[in-house]
């Protein structure tokens, strides 16, 4: 009799081991979720900070007489490319956040995630990386390549955006 009355214990202190392993890890979640949403809000407002700066050096050389408006035209320039080098840190900075979204889901699944999913995820960071540098040098290319090289990025960017949106779909379907 004593045997029958443990072995029902056993059961349900396991099924509450388990609603209680499901509870944290959800909780996890949550808060990997509410860590990137933050990050991208400290995001935006750099952004804004970095485009007031360039606006306010705009403004600058508004007043400029006509003698200089070589001076004034070679600033607009400055200014599209340093409006375009913030915007696009600040689209990869945000991609960034989803990928490590998706990596601290991935490190609470442990195991039950597929290889595959670490793999685009690797890769996906890996892209980023190599965006993060093709930025951090925009302001050494030539006029002549500029255009070229903008369109060039922003492509690459696009294809990471999508590349992360899928890993992180992917990691937040991952059985709990």
């Amino acid at each position: 009799m004593v045997m029958l009355l443990v072995a029902p214990l056993g059961l349900a202190s396991g099924g509450c081991a388990g609603d209680k392993n499901k509870e944290l890890n959800e909780a996890a979640n949550q808060e990997a979720e509410a860590s990137r949403v933050q990050r991208e809000a400290q995001i935006d407002e750099t952004k804004k900070r970095q485009l007031e700066g360039i606006e306010s050096t705009k403004q600058s050389t508004e007043n400029l007489p006509e003698s200089q408006q070589v001076a004034k035209a070679q600033s607009a320039m400055v200014e599209e490319r340093q409006k375009f080098q913030t915007d696009a840190q600040a689209r990869l900075q945000k991609v960034e956040a989803r990928l490590d979204e998706a990596r601290r889901k991935l490190q609470i699944a442990r195991g039950r995630a597929p290889q595959s999913i670490h793999d685009k995820l690797e890769e996906s960071t890996h892209l980023a990386a190599g965006i993060s540098r093709d930025i951090d040098h925009l302001s050494e290319v030539n006029n002549d390549a500029w255009a070229s090289e903008k369109k060039r990025i922003e492509g690459l960017i696009s294809d990471l955006e999508s590349s992360a949106d899928d890993v992180k779909a992917k990691a937040d379907n991952v059985k709990k």
